[in-house]
């Protein structure tokens, strides 16, 4: 039995664990197949936007995730509220074909200070080119 979409949005929006929470976005986003219409709904809320973000990572499909890029970028430039900025920044890594630009920005971060703790950790996360 397939989980519906209301299924899955009560499980984005309501569930008490953030990785629950998290898991629901990544299978609302995978089930639509495209991030657009959650992206919408959340975005300009700061309380769910973190699990959206965080939710990236758990998105086995590198296409869906590659969407998110253009959404997350700015995302790393902006300080308000610092857990949006945190989450994109831990999403950032995971999203693929962008990683000399990633690296590029999270290393800025570092430097600057800002969200160091949370740029190194995306760093790390960035595969190595062999």
């Amino acid at each position: 039995m397939r989980p519906s979409g209301p299924d899955l949005e009560k499980l984005a929006s309501e569930s008490q664990l953030p990785l629950t929470r998290q898991l629901g976005y990544a299978a609302l986003v995978t089930a639509d197949g495209s991030a657009d219409k959650i992206w919408q709904q959340v975005e300009s809320d700061a309380t769910k936007l973190p699990d959206l973000l965080l939710s990236v990572p758990l998105i086995h499909a590198a296409g869906l995730r590659a969407v998110f890029y253009p959404k997350i970028e700015p995302l790393l430039h902006h300080a308000d509220p610092p857990e949006v900025r945190r989450a994109a920044i831990s999403a950032i890594a995971a999203v693929p074909g962008h990683d000399t630009e990633t690296f590029s920005t999270l290393a800025d971060l570092v430097k600057s200070g800002t969200e160091r703790n949370a740029a190194v950790a995306s760093l790390q996360q960035i595969p190595h080119k062999s």
